[in-house]
């Protein structure tokens, strides 16, 4: 089955590091971007196609508050 990869799939590491860093900043650059996992395009489970692992987010979390801007995002669940 083709997939299709995320759209900076490609990028290099120093580019990714840069962007985590800014999300957990939490600046206006930070909140373009989100963290993917790089897993099989080709996989027939579509959830597990490069799925978002860190997101940027303002609001408080409903634990830690406004301590971090840079959150997990939800992983799905491998159909068995």
């Amino acid at each position: 089955m083709d997939g299709i990869a995320s759209k900076r799939r490609g990028s290099s590491v120093e580019d990714s590091l840069g962007r985590f860093t800014e999300m957990t900043k939490g600046s206006v650059e930070g909140l373009r971007w989100c963290i993917r996992a790089k897993i099989s395009v080709d996989d027939p489970n579509k959830a597990l196609r490069d799925p978002v692992i860190y997101r940027c987010n303002l609001l408080p979390h409903h634990r830690t508050g406004y301590a971090f801007f840079c959150h997990l995002g939800a992983l799905p669940t491998p159909l068995t």
